[in-house]
């Protein structure tokens, strides 16, 4: 067995919320790796569906576009909180909330019986197997550790951190992990890697389903090659690795396009909606059928018939798609793209009596969803505000 054969990561955009829900049901690990900061409606449908959210805190203000951490979203606007280039973790807020907890808090709230956590907590929570795999790769690969959080809540990237380990120790699993002092910040990919090997010892199967947002698909294939050589040398050289199965598969779930939920108040227009827009897709159905019978008939020769006919397929064609774009344009805040901070969050959540998912968001797959998602893009493209 090579080390590239005893983990491998396999994308999969063919479930389900459901069918994730049912999976973790079953026994199999499902984890959604969220950011801290402002949870959008796919984050906050995978909360509600009971799948837990593991919140990283040691984002940077100011450079997390996604999650606007240093902020408060809501439809109404935003309300800065905390200056740029900080640790999120360690932001005191005025009120003596940490910004973390400002915002897992509101998101809990907001998600009644929701299970979100942050990094921190997780790595604590499962201190022995993280600090032994931070000490194997602190040994065998240092160059991963390159980046210090200083006092001041700022960071500041070194070439060689992995010397300091013993004076500094990992910010999160420090006994006082926002004390104003300098400490190091796990590397990305232990933090990954850790993810990996606890879910397995937690769960004892050997598949387990991870969620991504937007940018784990994108840049994971990069750091295979390293994940595969550091889960290897977990397996030869750690006290826990002969627990490890001979073959760990990790299917990554893309989940962003899982946008099709609102706040209650909101609910009767995105029913609304998504029920024209089935109603538009078979009547659009219906006329591609008529023009394809219309073309197989003598009427098409006609010139003049033939010009009629594409005329009045086309008037009723932009008919049905500007009565979806009107329907589109009461919603504004659904299908917003980064950097635009337009979606609902968990604020809005609270402010509007609370979350409604729609049926879709969890029933469809989330290549499904990918296609339901392009379409509304497009409507609000062409005809949105």
């Amino acid at each position: 067995m090579t080390e590239t054969d005893q983990l491998q990561l396999i994308k999969d955009d063919s479930l389900s919320v459901n069918d994730l829900v049912g999976l973790q049901e079953a026994g199999f690990s499902v984890l959604r790796s969220a950011h801290v900061g402002n949870l959008t409606p796919y984050n906050l449908t995978l909360a509600e569906a009971g799948i837990p959210i593991l919140s990283v805190d040691h984002t940077i203000t100011g450079v997390d576009r996604n999650y606007l951490p240093e902020q408060v979203v809501t439809q109404e606007g935003a309300s800065l909180l905390a200056p740029s280039d900080k640790l999120v973790c360690r932001v005191l807020l005025g009120t003596g909330t940490y910004l973390d907890e400002l915002h897992t808090g509101a998101a809990r709230e907001a998600v009644p019986g929701a299970n979100i956590f942050t990094n921190t907590e997780y790595l604590r929570a499962n201190e022995s197997v993280a600090g032994e795999i931070v000490m194997l790769t602190a040994q065998e690969f240092p160059e991963y550790f390159n980046r210090l959080a200083l006092p001041d809540g700022s960071t500041a990237y070194v070439d060689d951190a992995a010397r300091y380990l013993g004076t500094l120790g990992i910010m999160q699993l420090n006994d006082e992990p926002r004390a104003e002092r300098e400490a190091i910040i796990m590397p990305n990919i232990i933090d990954i890697v850790t993810n990996f090997v606890v879910e397995y010892l937690r769960t004892e199967q050997p598949v387990q389903y991870h969620l991504s947002g937007p940018d784990m698909i994108k840049y994971i294939d990069q750091l295979m090659p390293d994940v595969q050589q550091l889960y290897g040398r977990i397996k030869e050289a750690t006290s826990f690795g002969t627990q490890l199965p001979p073959q760990l598969l990790v299917y990554l779930v893309p989940t962003a396009k899982a946008k099709f939920a609102t706040t209650a108040a909101r609910q009767p227009l995105l029913d609304e909606l998504l029920g024209v827009m089935e109603v538009v897709d078979a009547s659009l159905a219906g006329l591609r059928t008529e023009r394809k019978a219309f073309f197989a008939s003598e009427a098409a020769r006609d010139q003049s018939q033939r010009a009629d006919f594409l005329t009045n397929v086309m008037q009723a064609e932009m008919d049905l798609n500007v009565e979806l774009g009107e329907r589109l344009a009461a919603l504004p805040e659904l299908l917003p793209e980064p950097p635009d901070p337009g979606a609902i969050t968990q604020y809005d959540v609270l402010q509007e009596g609370g979350l409604y998912v729609a049926p879709i968001n969890r029933e469809l797959s989330m290549a499904e969803l990918a296609e339901v998602s392009l379409r509304v893009n497009q409507l609000r493209k062409r005809f949105g505000p």
